[in-house]
């Protein structure tokens, strides 16, 4: 079975999401977030929102669930802000969480599926 990706998400997802020359760059951004600010890390959570989106939605395969797993990740990147090595961007700091935020959303489903099927004997 194939999803099919509504065309406008793909779209906005390729469209440049470059900041504009006023705007603070990635790494000031990511360095900010981690050691607390929330405002800086409200901005890189806007700048990588959609595509962020689009990988929860094309994982679970439910635009509920993307947003609720796109939730998730915002709040792991508070709680985990200053833990671990530092990212080499904050894309791929946002990623990692957002893979795992959706890779439990997945083990959650097949466990409470699991639960939901047995077979009394």
């Amino acid at each position: 079975m194939r999803l099919r990706v509504p065309r406008r998400l793909t779209e906005q997802v390729t469209s440049s999401s470059a900041p504009s020359g006023n705007e603070p760059d990635e790494r000031a951004l990511l360095d900010a977030a981690r050691a607390g600010d929330e405002h800086a890390l409200g901005v890189l959570l806007d700048r990588h929102r959609r595509g962020l989106e689009l990988y929860c939605y094309l994982s679970l395969g439910d635009r509920a669930n993307a947003r609720t797993a796109l939730t998730d990740t915002a709040l792991a990147a508070w709680e985990e802000r200053g833990e671990g090595e530092p990212a080499t961007s904050a894309r791929m700091w946002l990623y990692r969480l957002a893979v795992r935020v959706c890779a439990e959303a997945h083990a959650g489903s097949a466990i409470s599926f699991g639960r939901g099927n047995r077979l009394k004997g």
